[in-house]
């Protein structure tokens, strides 16, 4: 399973929803507030064992899931 995948299956078991698409908006698409943000970075933190930066958690930061896949990529790569 690629990680924009893991994404989206975080994200629907949050939200209870059957279909979420990866371009959705988090916001205004999912339907995504601010307690759910907070445990959707969470769980992201503890799937992929990694910190989000402080700078980083402002929810404006990632309108959707291909945002957040990026972000974790991009992260994953600098550890490795």
């Amino acid at each position: 399973m690629n990680i924009q995948q893991e994404i989206v299956d975080i994200v629907k078991n949050i939200t209870g929803l059957e279909e979420v698409s990866p371009n959705q908006k988090l916001i205004d698409g999912i339907g995504i507030d601010s307690f759910s943000y907070i445990q959707l970075i969470i769980e992201l933190e503890e799937k992929f064992h990694m910190k989000f930066n402080d700078q980083d958690l402002n929810i404006e930061r990632f309108p959707d899931i291909e945002s957040l896949s990026k972000y974790f990529i991009d992260s994953l790569e600098k550890t490795t």
